[in-house]
């Protein structure tokens, strides 16, 4: 990424695929991680590009994405899945490998490494079971794998460590949302608890000044690990922050 878009490096030439300023969220949701890419949508035809070893580079709505080939011989490629914002309840993290690799999770908060777990996985989608339960707030979950060859992947997302939704994490994730769209939400101290996942606030949204209405969203902290937000009739899923 650069002042002038988002750039690629091939046989020693770069590459504009996407050019000028570019707003993206601060990472790829796990919609797509580790599972089969069914739709991506791009900003035009110059938001894609293929590496050297033939797989898809796409710049769009979600962030950068890489579609990985899952026929054999394919680079080493790994992914925590959607599913571990669930599991992860039951100490388990779901991993997914384009090959056989020795992995590491690690599950941190700030600096601190507060559970590690190891094993060798075969290629294709695992679970790895953590050596006890998260406590509860926000923690990063991060992937490394390491190939016969040395190859390394690495990924990581952001979990809650139990069913439970803290205030500010559902403040920082919508605060979050209003920055990616590029509006402003003042998100007043009126704050109501309606029960251990779900939150209601009062939100004012905006942009340079101008005031597009005010709304009272629900904040639910959903089965699937998913933080979701009603408001006015409309639904939708955020990743959490």
């Amino acid at each position: 990424m650069s002042d002038e878009g988002l750039l690629t490096l091939h046989s020693g030439r770069v590459r504009p695929i996407v050019r000028g300023s570019w707003d993206t969220p601060q990472s790829a949701p796990p919609l797509w991680a580790g599972g089969a890419l069914r739709e991506a949508w791009i900003y035009g035809p110059a938001g894609v590009d293929r590496t050297s070893s033939g797989q898809l580079l796409l710049s769009g709505y979600y962030g950068v994405m890489l579609r990985t080939s899952s026929a054999r011989g394919a680079r080493l490629e790994a992914a925590i899945n959607t599913a571990t914002q669930r599991t992860v309840w039951q100490r388990k993290v779901t991993v997914t490998l384009t090959r056989p690799a020795r992995v590491r999770v690690r599950a941190r908060r700030g600096k601190r490494t507060l559970v590690s777990a190891s094993a060798d996985l075969p290629a294709g989608r695992s679970q790895l079971a953590l050596p006890r339960r998260l406590p509860g707030g926000v923690h990063e979950l991060q992937l490394r794998a390491v190939a016969a060859n040395g190859a390394i992947a690495t990924h990581r997302i952001k979990v809650l460590g139990r069913p439970r939704l803290p205030l500010a994490a559902a403040r920082r994730t919508l605060i979050r949302e209003s920055d990616t769209a590029g509006d402003v939400f003042s998100i007043t101290r009126h704050w109501r608890r309606l029960g251990p996942r779900r939150l209601q606030c009062r939100l004012t949204v905006g942009s340079e000044g101008a005031i597009y209405g005010r709304t009272r969203p629900i904040i639910t902290l959903a089965a699937d690990g998913w933080i979701t937000v009603r408001e006015d009739g409309r639904r939708y899923r955020l990743e959490v922050m």
